[in-house]
């Protein structure tokens, strides 16, 4: 069987040199260990032959990625070349062992990259601290650095918890002074966050009210930073949901996406690595070919149909399909589970496009005012030269 798989997330190493209070990297998975070239091939090979996709993007991932060396990541785009797939390469970084080499290979071989920042540096140090316990923001502030001396395009992803769920204003701001897109990520009940919950979790109601008032702010400046969520959310709505670029709102995120571990299991996702009874099993004796045949890909179908019946009679159903399978697993245990932050979407999808909506209406009153303010000079003075003045 031929998969629709489009996007790979390769998760390098486990490892990393820091420890965010919330990473969401199980403490079971493997540590100390980084993904081989051999399990890559293997990778491609089972991609090249099992993927009807012609073009796939790879999302290399940690952990830490840039831990794997420069040299790791020559070694694979020379393994690309063998291939007739056109893989694109993306890296999630947090930046703090970034290199002039690492930025320039970068550069040089169109990767894109995107930086792991939660704002400035009293909201980002809050949660983005190193093993002793120090903040981050000014060592990845240097490290951005050399990425705008050399011209070389990224954005920041920003993981919103009790330390920045208020502070939409100062995040965005943060943004715009430094001309960086801005990616969202919700927190994920698993690994670190587990053991901070109660420094750390938010409320849905949180999140919707943060979702919204960022909207506001996004749509009221007159040069905008790019916020990825936000357009993606549009996009959906525009798309009546049928072509969703967030995998959060993806009714079968599964037949799209796979992970793979440093040891070489496949997951759905990178997020189910450490819960075992999601795993596919492991590439070296299983081929991706037979992961629709499997109990996990079974149960993950099984949770598209349950959310379409509990979610038949919801308003936003289109846009949402139920969230994320994830942010059902971690905090409830079971598939069968609407995302966890399911009621923020549900307030602040609509309040979001009434926010577009007045926007809309109110740059159509203003054109409409200019049009008749011009149609009234140019009467005016055709009166004028009809008198001979």
């Amino acid at each position: 069987m031929r998969l629709k798989t489009q996007t790979v997330i390769i998760k390098t190493t486990n490892d990393c040199n820091l420890n965010c209070k919330y990473c969401f990297v199980e403490k079971s998975v493997p540590r100390n260990q980084l993904i081989s070239i051999g399990i890559v091939k293997r990778l491609f090979d089972e991609l090249e032959m099992h993927s009807s996709v012609p073009k796939i993007r790879l999302i290399w991932h940690g952990g830490e990625p840039l831990l794997a060396g420069i040299t790791f990541f020559h070694d694979v785009l020379a393994l690309q070349k063998e291939y007739k797939k056109e893989f694109t390469n993306c890296i999630q970084t947090n930046g703090t062992l970034l290199t002039e080499d690492f930025a320039k290979f970068f550069k040089d071989n169109s990767f894109q990259l995107g930086l792991s920042l939660d704002g400035p540096k009293s909201l980002n140090d809050s949660a983005r601290v190193d093993r002793s316990n120090n903040g981050t923001f000014d060592r990845v502030i240097k490290k951005m650095s050399i990425l705008k001396t050399l011209k070389i395009p990224f954005g920041v992803l920003a993981t919103i918890s009790k330390y920045n769920v208020g502070k939409a204003e100062e995040l965005y701001n943060f943004c715009k002074g430094h001309s960086l897109p801005l990616k969202l990520s919700p927190l994920y009940m698993s690994g670190n966050t587990r053991e901070n919950i109660d420094l750390l979790s938010i409320s849905p109601d949180e999140y919707a009210e943060f979702l919204i008032e960022l909207t506001e702010i996004w749509m009221n400046d007159p040069s905008p930073v790019e916020i990825e969520t936000l357009e993606s959310i549009l996009g959906n709505v525009l798309a009546h949901g049928e072509y969703p670029t967030s995998c959060s709102f993806n009714p079968n995120c599964y037949e799209h996406f796979l992970a793979i571990g440093p040891t070489g299991d496949l997951y759905p996702c990178c997020l189910f690595q450490g819960f075992e009874e999601y795993k596919y099993g492991n590439i070296s004796h299983l081929s991706i070919a037979e992961i629709p045949h499997s109990t996990v890909w079974k149960r993950l179908k099984g949770r598209t149909d349950y959310i379409n019946v509990i979610c038949a009679d919801c308003p936003i159903n289109e846009y949402c399909h139920g969230g994320c399978p994830f942010n059902a697993v971690a905090p409830y245990n079971t598939l069968n589970k609407r995302d966890y932050y399911c009621s923020a979407y549900k307030r602040s999808i609509p309040a979001i496009l009434e926010i577009i909506e007045k926007k809309i209406r109110r740059l159509e009153n203003e054109r409409r005012k200019e049009e008749g303010d011009w149609r009234a000079h140019s009467g005016t003075s055709q009166e004028l030269q009809r008198d001979g003045l």
